[in-house]
């Protein structure tokens, strides 16, 4: 198994949901994993066990309510062939649908936002929306929280300096879609 898509929900949320995992569709050596609850367990346990149900090599967070490119997974798994230690992309993020702003992840990233071409774009080191390897995602585990988990996740691996080597894949793959309504 190279890739393992971890995907925290609730049942509330089942539309987009099945949305996601049309968009995901099946592919060789990818696994789906979901974990669905009523919102009795954090987001932060969900993922801290679905990545400790997971079986591949990669391990990647894709929120519910995102969407990913036709050319995600397939980006993913031919960067992941040069066994990187995380696989970073560009993408966009929105926020109650309006107002897009491009980000990009590398492990060379402060978590800043800068002018890049006359517009403002976020940068940031690697975080749950990147695939990481299992055998280091598994060293830090995301906080007993829904809000705020993953940026605590993914500066404790940047702290820790845990990703030493990257693939860069320079396409936007992924949207990012924030719902202040949530």
């Amino acid at each position: 198994m190279i890739l393992s898509i971890l995907i925290p929900s609730l049942q509330s949320r089942a539309g987009s949901l099945r949305t996601l995992l049309k968009l995901i569709g099946t592919h060789e050596g990818v696994e789906v994993l979901t974990h669905i609850d009523d919102g009795r367990i954090s987001t932060g346990n969900k993922r801290n066990q679905l990545i400790e149900k997971a079986q591949g090599k990669y391990v990647v967070h894709i929120d519910d309510d995102d969407y990913i490119t036709p050319k995600y997974i397939p980006s993913i798994l031919k960067a992941a062939q040069e066994n990187p230690d995380v696989i970073c992309f560009k993408g966009w993020m929105t926020v109650d649908g309006a107002n897009r702003k491009d980000f990009h992840f590398s492990i060379n990233y402060p978590y800043a936002q800068v002018e890049h071409k006359g517009k403002q774009i976020y940068l940031r080191y690697p975080n749950h929306l990147c695939p990481i390897k299992r055998e280091i995602a598994n060293k830090v585990l995301f906080p007993n929280r829904t809000i705020g988990e993953d940026y605590d996740w993914a500066t404790k691996i940047h702290n820790q300096k845990l990703l030493k080597t990257q693939v860069l894949i320079d396409e936007f793959i992924y949207h990012y879609r924030y719902n202040s309504f949530k």
